[in-house]
């Protein structure tokens, strides 16, 4: 017996770059680099970070071309979309691992610790003294060792030495260890922990509309404030 399959993708998945070359985005190179909001980046040293389709037809020079490209962050139509089961505006998300585990924690940690690009704390308070982040990275190294390995595998001293550190021991890190490690140590300890549990609830096995509604609003009120 033979029958037509029709295969309807209605929801695409991946890190930073996969999406860029999905959606035929600039990405973080663009002076408009996201596909989720229209945020507007700023010139650092050689690149910028963090009805468009006519325009881009329209131009007769390569330089017109990328000129619109990098204002709009938009290369071209992208290879899926006149598939009509694909939402590009809204079916396109980053993908959860490389956004909090391999980028926003790593970058949290980053500022903590003094090596985020340079840049100082300025008028604000919420870098680690060094005798500190050593005895928050003993304290991790001590504290998994009792912990089966279905949970966590072996996690080694944060302060010392992050190579060892994967996806995995970055997430269980931030969200069951740093609550308790970071405790009294950390000015903006209510705005991280606000992070973790939304971070939690975008994981549960079955999320609720009300809940998904706080997510969102949650989500952008926690980058606002870290911005703020």
């Amino acid at each position: 017996m033979q029958f037509y399959l029709h295969a309807y993708n209605i929801f695409k998945n991946g890190d930073i770059v996969a999406i860029e070359k999905l959606m035929n985005l600039k990405g973080h190179n663009g002076y408009s680099p996201c596909c989720s909001c229209e945020i507007k980046g700023v010139h650092n040293i050689t690149a910028y970070f963090v009805g468009v389709l006519e325009q881009l037809d329209s131009c007769v020079t390569k330089r017109q071309r990328d000129v619109l490209s990098k204002e709009h962050g938009i290369k071209g139509e992208p290879s899926l979309c006149h598939i009509n089961s694909i939402d590009s505006a809204n079916g396109v998300p980053w993908e959860w691992m490389h956004l909090f585990l391999e980028n926003i924690i790593m970058t949290l940690v980053d500022l903590w610790t003094e090596r985020f690009k340079n840049i100082d704390t300025g008028t604000e308070d919420y870098e680690f003294t060094p005798h500190i982040w050593e005895e928050i990275g003993a304290e991790t190294a001590d504290a998994v060792k009792n912990i089966p390995s279905t949970f966590v595998h072996v996690l080694g001293n944060i302060a010392s030495d992050r190579s060892t550190f994967t996806a995995e021991a970055w997430g269980f890190w931030f969200m069951y260890l740093a609550p308790i490690l970071l405790r009294n140590h950390y000015s903006y300890y209510v705005h991280m922990c606000e992070l973790i549990g939304l971070m939690k609830t975008s994981i549960k096995l079955e999320i609720s509309t009300e809940e998904i509604d706080e997510l969102e609003e949650g989500f952008a009120a926690w980058v606002e404030d870290f911005e703020w």
